[in-house]
């Protein structure tokens, strides 16, 4: 596993964690949060779209990666993709 895929992996896990968030919120009905940790995670999911676009671009993606890397991210503890 290298620093991109690493990078990746916690991207993937913070992203996972500010869904979490997002979810919590909402069901206790505190939509001022939620609305906060939902605009995070729109502004720190298209700053991990465009690091894997740039790191595919620059060769550290195989396109396979880049794929995986942007699959649905469904609970933190299955966001890490690249194991090593």
């Amino acid at each position: 596993m290298n620093t991109t895929h690493e990078r990746i992996n916690l991207y993937r896990q913070y992203l996972a964690a500010l869904t979490d968030l997002v979810w919590s919120a909402a069901a206790i009905d505190a939509g001022p949060t939620r609305d906060y940790y939902a605009g995070k995670r729109r502004e720190i999911s298209e700053e991990f779209n465009a690091f894997i676009f740039a790191a595919h671009e620059r060769g550290e993606l195989t396109q396979d990666d880049a794929q995986l890397s942007s699959d649905p991210i469904v609970s933190v503890e299955s966001a890490k993709v690249f194991h090593g």
